[in-house]
């Protein structure tokens, strides 16, 4: 796939973040002042998304449904305050899938001058997403880039009015592919990953290698072994750990990686075999060389 993105992140490009829990289901939001409103968006002209599919529309509304820990993406073009048409893609939650999605918006927004730019997806979601938001090729001041960071198995339905500028998170059901309507000149079309990259990393474990895929940074090093370490991350690092997520300086405690990779030895069968002294040394030699993000 070509990228369409910017080799370097912009760090005028802002993304503001929301953290959402379950009470939020039935809540919306107006996108253009970023506040909740009192009352829910009128769901009578849905077009509905399935996961791994995208599509765009001029008018209605779009949404997406069974979105567990997958990251769904949307863009809205407006004028002043109304919506002119709005673009919705469900993405699987792996890096290369969300680098895929973000390059794939790149190109949709190309020519479009102003809007807003919704993303939704688990706080751990954000540190995959935000340096790529940053690389999007948009006229800052004219985009607003917003993050809704849910919990997982929570709040798997959301849905955009597109001449209003509203983002809901309906109610669990309203989405259903049953009572979604997907009017004949409504294009949902399946989103093509790109091909799973060869892993850049050289761990001493092909496990691991292949969790961490593309993206040599501390950022993707921490985020991949605090997911997958999710299930022992308060007996790791205590009951504050989702604090912790965005810590990425902690990836330099070789006392915390250790307890994450003697965790996933331990406790994932896919990583029983692992040496973790030569997982750990390597890893130590690696670090100094990487870049934050």
């Amino acid at each position: 796939m070509c990228n369409d993105l910017l080799d370097t992140p912009r760090e005028d490009i802002i993304v503001k973040r929301r953290d959402c829990s379950a009470t939020d289901s039935g809540l919306a939001f107006d996108l253009v002042k970023f506040e909740a409103l009192s009352k829910p968006i009128d769901a009578n002209k849905i077009n509905v998304v399935d996961m791994d599919y995208s599509g765009s529309i001029s008018g209605g509304q779009i949404g997406s449904w069974g979105q567990t820990g997958c990251t769904v993406m949307y863009a809205i073009q407006t004028e002043g305050t109304k919506g002119t048409w709005a673009y919705c893609n469900h993405v699987r939650s792996m890096e290369y899938r969300i680098r895929g999605g973000m390059n794939q918006l790149c190109q949709l927004l190309d020519g479009r001058p102003n809007g807003i730019i919704v993303i939704v997806g688990t706080a751990g979601g954000l540190i995959y997403c935000e340096p790529l938001l940053k690389r999007l090729r948009i006229t800052v001041g004219n985009w607003k880039v917003y993050y809704f960071a849910k919990p997982e198995n929570s709040l798997e339905e959301t849905l955009v009015d597109v001449e209003t500028c509203r983002f809901e998170f309906p109610k669990n059901g309203t989405l259903n592919s049953d009572a979604g309507t997907r009017p004949s000149n409504y294009a949902n079309v399946p989103y093509i990953a790109p091909p799973r990259p060869k892993p850049e990393w050289d761990t001493g474990f092909e496990q691991l290698d292949r969790a961490l895929g593309t993206g040599k940074s501390k950022t993707n090093l921490w985020a991949t072994l605090y997911s997958e370490c999710s299930h022992w991350n308060a007996e790791i690092l205590g009951s504050d750990h989702s604090s912790k997520l965005f810590k990425i300086e902690l990836v330099e405690d070789s006392s915390i990686v250790e307890k994450m990779l003697t965790s996933l030895k331990q406790k994932k069968p896919e990583y029983l075999n692992m040496d973790v002294a030569k997982v750990l040394a390597k890893l130590q030699e690696i670090l100094p060389d990487l870049a934050k993000n």
